[in-house]
């Protein structure tokens, strides 16, 4: 049983380490999206369709069909901000 209700949030995995770093990595990626111009991720989904994505954005909606996905990040071998995770909001995975 997870020690604290932010525990059982965080899902299972995640350190309170891993996620201070994901934090830490998420806002500088934004700030250096914002600063370079490439704010903005193009996710495909299983449907082919492709969802353009706000670099650290968690909660996104899909312009032409109105769905909501929950955008999971996680960070590549050079430490880059990546998508590892897109699905449904509320439900399971979608991509």
């Amino acid at each position: 049983m997870p020690s604290s209700p932010t525990a059982a949030a965080r899902g299972p995995g995640l350190t309170s380490l891993e996620e201070v770093f994901l934090n830490i990595a998420r806002r500088a990626e934004v700030e250096a999206a914002a600063v370079s111009g490439a704010a903005d991720v193009v996710h495909a989904l299983d449907d082919g369709s492709r969802l353009v994505i706000p670099v650290g954005a968690e909660l996104v909606q899909h312009p032409g069909t109105g769905v909501a996905y929950k955008v999971r990040w996680g960070t590549d071998e050079a430490g880059r901000l990546v998508i590892s995770d897109c699905s449904l909001a509320g439900r399971g995975r979608a991509t």
